[in-house]
C-alpha cells in the first residue's frame, strides 16, 4: 500500500464503541505491532511508498519517535517484531528494490529506545524471535530459467543473530510457540502445495498439520493451544489445534491483510480485518462479534489487557 492512501493508526474498546484516532499525518502509517507490555507501538511510516521509517510511540499514539529510515522489501511484507524484553525491534530491509522484486534483503535490529540499529541477518526476512533463539527465513535470490525467484529456508540463530544454522529448506514464515520448544512454518513436503508444518528447535518431531491449500500466513496462539493460518485460492482465516487436528475455517480475509489477524492475549479469541469491518471470534465456541469502523482496515492488534483493538485503517 502506497502514500496516496494515508492510512492512520486508531484503536476502538472491543464492544466497538470509543473510536480513537491515534495518528494524523501526511504519511501513511503501516503494520502495526504491540510491545511485549504493551506500554507502546511500533509501525512503519512512508511518505511515497518506497522509503520508509520504523516509528515507536506510547500506546495512545503520544511521543511518536522515528527510529530508522530504511527501503522496505518488495516480496516479503510483515509487522516489525519486538523482542521478548521490549528493548528490540526487528525488521526486513530491502536493497535494489524495483517495482517487483529487490537485489537483496536482510533483517535488521534497531534498539527500541536510542533507535541504534545493526544487521542480524544477510540475505534474510520473516524474524521472529523467542525467548533464546532468533528464526528468519534465508531468502536467497535465484534465477530460474529467465526468471528471478528464491530459494528460501528457515534458519535458527542465537539472538544477537551469530552461530546460524539451517532448520528446514524449503520453508518460511517461522512463527514460535510460547514455550519456545516448538516452530510452526509454511513449507513443502515432497512436490505438493505449500502446507503448514510444525517442528521442534531441534529439528526433530516434523509434522505437517492440517491446512489450506496454499497458506502464506500462520501465527501460534499465546495459550499454545491453537495456530491460526491464513490460506485457500480465496484468502480465508483458519484455526488448527497445535497437534496439527481439527482444521476450522472462522472465515474470509482482505487479501493485503494476511498478516493482519491477532490473538487476543489469552488466547481465546481471533480478530481480522474485511473491508471495513473487524471480526472478533471465539476459538471455542460464543458469537462472532462483527465491528464495524467506517473506514478499510488493513492490519489488527489486540491490547495488551484484551479490551481494546489497535488498528491501520484508510
Amino acid at each position: 500500500m502506497g502514500a496516496e492512501s494515508n492510512s492512520d493508526i486508531y484503536s476502538i474498546s472491543i464492544d466497538g464503541t470509543d473510536l480513537q484516532r491515534l495518528t494524523e499525518t501526511p504519511d501513511s502509517e503501516e503494520d502495526l505491532s504491540r510491545s511485549p507490555d504493551g506500554s507502546r507501538l511500533a509501525y512503519y511510516a512512508t511518505g511515497d511508498g518506497r522509503m520508509y521509517s520504523l516509528y515507536v510511540s506510547n500506546a495512545d499514539g503520544t511521543e511518536p519517535r522515528r527510529l530508522a529510515p530504511f527501503m522496505r522489501t518488495v516480496d516479503f511484507r510483515e509487522p516489525p517484531v519486538w523482542s521478548p524484553d521490549g528493548r528490540r525491534i526487528a525488521y526486513a530491509r530491502g536493497f535494489g528494490c524495483g517495482e517487483v522484486i529487490c537485489d537483496r534483503q536482510e533483517v535488521w535490529v534497531t534498539n527500541a529506545f536510542s533507535g541504534q540499529s545493526r544487521r542480524l541477518a544477510k540475505s534474510a526476512v520473516h524474524p521472529a524471535w523467542s525467548a533464546t533463539r532468533l528464526a528468519y527465513t534465508r531468502a536467497r535470490l535465484i534465477t530460474i530459467g529467465r526468471e528471478p525467484a528464491y530459494r528460501l529456508g528457515v534458519v535458527l540463530a542465537r539472538v544477537d543473530g551469530s552461530r546460524p544454522q539451517m532448520l528446514v529448506r524449503r520453508g518460511e514464515g517461522p512463527s514460535w510457540s510460547p514455550s519456545g520448544r516448538f516452530l510452526a512454518y509454511r513449507g513443502f513436503d515432497g512436490y505438493g502445495p505449500t502446507r503448514v508444518f510444525r517442528i521442534r528447535s531441534d529439528g526433530a518431531q516434523r509434522r505437517r498439520l492440517q491446512s489450506p491449500f496454499d497458506p502464506v500466513a500462520a501465527a501460534w496462539s499465546p495459550s499454545g493451544r491453537h495456530i491460526a493460518i491464513v490460506g485457500g485460492t480465496l484468502p480465508t482465516v483458519y484455526v488448527v489445534e497445535a497437534n496439527g487436528r481439527r482444521l476450522r475455517n472462522f472465515g474470509r480475509i482482505d487479501l493485503d491483510s494476511e498478516h493482519g489477524l491477532s490473538w487476543s492475549p489469552d488466547g481465546r479469541r481471533l480478530a481480522w480485518p474485511r473491508g471495513k469491518r473487524i471480526f472478533v471470534q471465539a476459538v471455542v465456541g460464543g458469537p462472532r462479534r462483527t465491528i464495524s469502523v467506517g473506514k478499510e482496515v488493513l492490519g489488527v492488534v489486540w491490547s495488551a489487557d484484551g479490551r481494546r483493538l489497535f488498528f491501520v485503517a484508510a
